[in-house]
């Protein structure tokens, strides 16, 4: 729902279609969305407010909870419309190390449980990332660090 139209593959223009056929409010809440996106593409406050206008004219409850938090934090949201900066990149790899730690989290807990060690598959899933050079030997030294205070712990 959030790939522009011209981007989707055959299939899932298809079934974007039959599920925008099938329900109604589906097809409304896909409308809001393209139109939400544009409003950022075009960087323009004019579609913004009146998209908040349509949301609250709208049937979609769960869409006027939104809209309502848009108009709480008015300042924010009207700077990030303007705004040519976006901190995407870094939100992006705030993400994968998320990610990463929860893999590390989620292999010692099993390791626990299981009483295996799956450390050799877990550094072949951390290298494959979209790291650059510097995150990805960043992140090996940890996961390094990592394992061996894990094998420290369950081998005493």
């Amino acid at each position: 729902m959030f790939s522009p139209p011209d981007k989707l593959k055959a299939r899932q223009g298809e079934a974007l279609q039959q599920i925008c056929h099938a329900h109604p409010d589906l097809e409304r809440l896909y409308q809001f969305i393209r139109r939400f996106l544009d409003v950022f593409h075009a960087q323009s406050l004019e579609q913004l407010v009146q998209w908040i206008r349509d949301v609250f004219a709208s049937s979609l409850k769960p869409l006027h909870t939104f809209a309502t938090g848009l108009e709480r934090d008015r300042a924010a949201v009207r700077a990030s419309v303007t705004s040519l900066w976006s901190n995407g990149q870094t939100e992006g790899h705030i993400q994968r190390l998320k990610l990463l730690t929860h893999r590390v989290v989620c292999d010692q807990t099993s390791n626990v449980w299981s009483g295996r060690i799956t450390w050799g598959a877990f550094n072949k899933r951390a290298t494959r990332g979209n790291f650059s050079r510097l995150y990805r030997a960043d992140a090996l030294t940890r996961v390094r660090e990592w394992k061996r205070r894990y094998l420290a712990l369950t081998l005493s």
